[in-house]
């Protein structure tokens, strides 16, 4: 009889420890499927920025935003993506910024009958910001492109069409 106690408190420790490590093991798998709410990407509106570019504005941050899932894309693409708006993001915002103070003091400078020569220099230095602004924005669909598959990129064309411009 007490070896029968003894077997049965042995099994049951071993079920318990068993049954402790199902669960740690099903915590394991659970964090391991991709979290891209860790990849935050710009958020906010900046369509603000939409009226700075030498052409219109290529907008795909919305749909990797809200279609992540949906286009297939996986942690390592999401680093490659984030990179960009990591590295550029903030600048391009600060360009888009700069060209509005420059186009409000070029239109205080008609208006009032500034001097010509500071006028043609403001017009020259708001064509630079937006032309390096643009530049930035066509870096932007190259670091998308490049982060996608062939068909993940169609998937964002194709989701994007009402919001490409």
């Amino acid at each position: 009889m007490r070896k029968v106690l003894i077997t049965a408190v042995f099994f049951i420790i071993i079920g318990f420890t068993y049954a402790e490590n199902q669960d740690n093991s099903q915590v394991e798998v659970e964090e391991k499927k991709p979290d891209f709410a860790q990849y935050q990407l710009p958020s906010g509106d900046d369509s603000f920025m939409d009226k700075y570019f030498l052409i219109e504005r290529f907008k795909f941050l919305p749909v990797i935003r809200e279609k992540t899932e949906e286009i297939g894309i996986t942690i390592e693409q999401m680093e490659e993506i984030k990179r960009f708006y990591r590295d550029y993001y903030d600048l391009m915002v600060q360009k888009a910024n700069e060209i509005k103070t420059k186009e409000e003091e070029l239109k205080k400078l008609v208006l009032e009958g500034g001097e010509a020569k500071k006028i043609k220099q403001l017009i020259v230095d708001i064509a630079k910001l937006k032309a390096e602004l643009t530049i930035y924005n066509i870096k932007e669909v190259r670091a998308i492109q490049n982060a996608l598959s062939e068909s993940q990129w169609k998937k964002v064309l194709e989701l994007s069409k009402e919001k490409v411009f």
